[in-house]
């Protein structure tokens, strides 16, 4: 145990040194926008180090440390386990710092598919070239190096001496962004953290690199004297949200769109998704497996589980808030049509999960973990219980996404389409190669697929007028 930690906490000050030296090279080449300084020193706090890689270091170390190598496919598959780690560790890093601070450590707006401006597909490829790098050629040396800066009085004398200075000024950055905090609360803007510092800091004072937020003037009057630059070019998150919204969307339960189309508003959105988690375990979980009718056939005994669908599967539980956000951003009523479908369906299946409780006796009550892939499904199997899987909500869901995209004009390309709808194959394949339905259940959903797209999806006839 002792061994472990002295383990963490290397591994945390080698990642959060090696993060500081990343970003200084990549701001230093590819400069930030609005960035008036030379010579960039990146991140909140003062000193040479990253908090965000060195915790994000730890955790690849002890995903890897548990999944293994394996073979090519699973290699893969812990490379692409350990970019999504990444990205949701910067993704709850950033919502922590705009919703809890307001303010902004970095600024994703400007990105192509940007989430709230925290994380984008352009980075989250960056943290995959990254982590698979360290896995595939470094961390097979860590634990040598680990022991190696572990061993000799001089090793512990360099730890205490790291975590000293960065214990001081984690707490004299965090006094800082307490301030920003109260600030931003007090004006009602989000403090962008980069672009301040830009605006105190001088080129001819060489201090700025390591205090860039320490000036003669006090920090509020520096705040002040740009606030009104923020207020407009800084909206708070909620400003962005109403501003995506009509006033219908929080009194009415429905919204008519210019062709006379009735859509779900997001009042009614808001309700549903409470309501349905609710159902979802009162009907999977509520109900004892003994009761449920299992549902089975003769092409499930023939096929095997083959791991490699969990990928297929896991990826439409990505897809689903993935659309949302892009068509939210996008175009409001694809969004709510999107939703419409999935309210719609779930509506229509709820009473054959009640009246009708099935099961999936096929699937195996232990999965021996050999890999990455194998262990994925150990979850899966853990996490979502085999029961209501009749008919199969991620068959009428994936095709559901299927035709939103279809319908969406930006999605028109064949190459385009081609794509999604190899993905959605796949999505409902994965069902029942991995023994979590049945190819029953892929066929039960299919009624309710039509039914939700005849009611939301099917192109209405513009009537003629008469002259």
């Amino acid at each position: 145990m002792r061994n472990q930690i002295f383990s963490i906490a290397y591994i945390f000050c080698f990642g959060s040194l090696a993060g500081w030296i990343l970003e200084f090279v990549f701001r230093l080449v590819i400069p930030s926008p609005g960035s008036t300084r030379r010579i960039p020193n990146p991140g909140f706090c003062s000193g040479p180090y990253l908090p965000l890689y060195g915790t994000g270091l730890c955790l690849i170390y002890l995903i890897v440390n548990r999944v293994g190598y394996g073979d090519m496919l699973n290699r893969v598959a812990v490379c692409l386990i350990l970019t999504v780690a990444m990205t949701l560790l910067e993704l709850i890093t950033g919502l922590i710092s705009v919703n809890i601070f307001h303010v902004r450590l970095w600024d994703y707006r400007n990105r192509w598919l940007n989430f709230n401006g925290i994380v984008c597909p352009l980075f989250s490829l960056i943290w995959g070239i990254i982590v698979s790098v360290y896995y595939l050629y470094i961390h097979e040396y860590m634990d040598d190096l680990v022991k190696f800066m572990s061993s000799g009085f001089w090793s512990l004398f360099f730890l205490g001496l790291f975590y000293g200075i960065f214990l001081v000024d984690l707490g004299y950055s965090l006094n800082i962004v307490t301030k920003l905090r109260k600030f931003a609360k007090e004006n009602n803007v989000t403090v962008i953290y980069e672009r301040l510092k830009s605006r105190m800091s001088f080129e001819s004072d060489r201090l700025k690199f390591l205090f860039p937020l320490k000036s003669p003037e006090t920090l509020k009057n520096h705040l002040i004297d740009v606030s009104e630059t923020l207020k407009n070019t800084v909206k708070t998150e909620r400003e962005e949200l109403l501003s995506r919204l009509d006033k219908d969307d929080f009194t009415a339960w429905y919204i008519k769109t210019s062709d006379g189309e009735k859509l779900i508003s997001v009042k009614q959105i808001l309700i549903f998704i409470p309501c349905y988690l609710a159902a979802y375990v009162v009907t999977s979980r509520g109900i004892p497996i003994d009761k449920c009718y299992p549902v089975y056939c003769h092409i499930d005994e023939m096929l095997p589980v083959c791991n490699l669908f969990v990928i297929p599967y896991i990826t439409w539980h990505a897809m689903i808030p993935f659309l949302a956000i892009y068509f939210f951003k996008t175009d409001l009523n694809a969004f709510r049509r999107m939703a419409k479908y999935f309210m719609y369906t779930i509506f229509m299946v709820m009473p054959v999960f009640i009246l009708f409780p099935s099961c999936m006796p096929l699937r195996p009550s232990y999965v021996e973990v050999k890999g990455a892939l194998s262990w994925i499904l150990s979850v899966i199997y853990t996490l979502d219980v085999n029961t209501n899987v009749c008919p199969s909500v991620h068959v009428l869901w994936g095709i559901g996404m299927l035709f939103a995209v279809w319908d969406d004009k930006r999605f028109s390309n064949v190459k385009w389409r081609v794509f999604w709808t190899v993905i959605t194959v796949l999505i409902c394949a994965s069902t029942f190669m991995i023994k979590q339905h049945s190819v029953i259940d892929v066929a039960a959903a299919l009624p309710f697929v039509f039914a939700g797209w005849f009611i939301c999806y099917r192109k209405r006839k513009t009537p003629v007028s008469e002259d």
